[in-house]
């Protein structure tokens, strides 16, 4: 199975793979996109907690990882969060296919001054910068670092920014990465943690499974480097595709409310959602900002579902909507300004001059009409909404979809109809235990 984000990621996709590998018997699972800035949160039943970014999400159910060639690998923090999880679990199984780029201090020294320079909602966390410098031939993989090649992207490293660092701050940042960015010195430490995984062909470990093997997506759809809705995007490939895994199903994950962590559009945005709605998981940091909220916005979702086609939805966070009066759901926007750049880019009707009615949104083919689109979305707003009565019922110890509050049932059944995909999952609270697994789950993976 693909688990695979439909939205700006922090849809709960690290929840849903460890439900989907305990109910499955999964003995691995993949990431195959992103890096070192995931984070996927896992309560398990008896209160352990970890925020799993390189490790699979399945580790807790005892599934190993393996870190597929698409992957982003950052060795020293793949080390600490390692030497965390055990301290709560048991030592994680990791295999490295030698074909993953590493993500370097070197990295994270310049991505975090382009951030300083241009704020786009960046993690800081360099996986930009190690995608951008492969595509220009100056990387190093897991396996074949060496002293040379480290020295290479230093040299590369301050190149890039010494004019970006025009700061107080910005100098700072480079002073605090150059003790840091030592190529011998990291070498030895890299050559340290690689010594304690595999390193191996993914693709045939996958190939040669005896079970099923889960895929653990990374970011969400609307991320998409391409498109997505640039400049605000992630620099990897964010849809099921991605995994280069044609037969396995595709479960898209969706939370049941709007949201989205760092810079860019969002139309339908409330902010008087960001208390009730508060998650302890997702706070305000200093590269992506605040944890912003709003209402479901089906328009985003269909886009979602146009990038990464899949076969059935989870829905987390259903619980947290306990106590609204009612529900809403964005099913279309309004759009003041130039009519003339909306066309190929959405579909509109006209509502007077510099007024429109936008009810789907077409992938823009390359990036200058991305950034048209993206333009075009910051003067969206919502303008008609799907309204469902709320519920005041707790629905976290629910396990059946039967037993929902009605109104939860019909915001349910108003998602599956909006988006024309059936819901498979259920998430009512944070732990594993939580997960209601709907007759539309496939019955090969999660069985009667």
């Amino acid at each position: 199975m693909i688990v695979c984000g439909l939205g700006f990621g922090d849809e709960g996709k690290g929840a849903i793979v460890d439900a989907v590998v305990r109910r499955s018997g999964a003995r691995a699972v993949v990431r195959f996109n992103g890096g070192p800035q995931a984070g996927h949160n896992v309560v398990t039943d008896d209160g352990r907690w970890h925020c799993f970014a390189q490790l699979g999400a399945g580790s807790f159910a005892g599934a190993e990882t393996w870190l597929a060639s698409g992957m982003l690998v950052e060795l020293e923090a793949l080390t600490v969060e390692a030497e965390v999880f055990a301290a709560k679990a048991s030592a994680a199984r990791v295999t490295i296919d030698p074909e993953c780029t590493l993500v370097t201090p070197m990295h994270k020294l310049v991505g975090q001054l382009r951030e300083l320079s241009a704020p786009r909602g960046s993690c800081g966390m360099g996986v930009g910068e190690a995608v951008q410098w492969r595509e220009r031939g100056v990387f190093v993989r897991a396996g074949d670092v060496s002293v040379a090649g480290l020295e290479r992207l230093r040299t590369q490293a301050f190149t890039l920014a010494e004019p970006l660092a025009t700061t107080e701050e910005g100098r700072a940042v480079v002073a605090y990465f150059r003790e840091r960015c030592d190529p011998r010195a990291l070498f030895a430490r890299y050559r340290e943690v690689l010594a304690g995984v595999c390193i191996a062909g993914v693709g045939g470990a996958i190939a040669a499974a005896p079970g099923p093997v889960v895929f653990e997506g990374a970011q969400g759809a609307l991320l998409d480097r391409t498109r997505g809705f640039v400049p605000h995007v992630t620099p990897s490939r964010t849809t099921a595709d991605a995994a280069n895994a044609p037969g396995p199903f595709r479960l898209g994950v969706l939370r049941a409310y709007g949201h989205r962590h760092g810079a860019g559009p969002f139309p339908t945005e409330d902010v008087t959602l960001s208390a009730p709605l508060a998650d302890i998981y997702n706070v305000e940091n200093r590269w992506q900002g605040a944890f912003r909220l709003g209402w479901l916005d089906l328009v985003m979702l269909r886009y979602g579902l146009t990038l990464s086609p899949v076969g059935a939805l989870a829905v987390t966070g259903l619980d947290r909507l306990r106590g609204f009066s009612e529900l809403r759901l964005c099913s279309a926007y309004v759009y003041e300004g130039d009519l003339a750049v909306l066309e190929g880019l959405v579909t509109f009707e006209g509502l007077g001059p510099g007024r429109a009615r936008v009810t789907a949104i077409h992938v823009p083919g390359d990036l200058d009409r991305a950034r048209a689109l993206t333009r075009i979305l910051f003067a969206c707003r919502p303008l008609e909404w799907l309204v469902v009565p709320g519920f005041t019922e707790a629905i976290g110890a629910v396990r059946r979809l039967s037993d929902l509050p009605a109104n939860a049932r019909r915001y349910l059944d108003e998602i599956e109809r909006a988006l024309a995909t059936p819901v498979a999952i259920v998430s009512v609270g944070p732990t594993g235990g939580a997960k209601i697994v709907t007759a539309n789950a496939p019955r090969s993976l999660f069985g009667p």
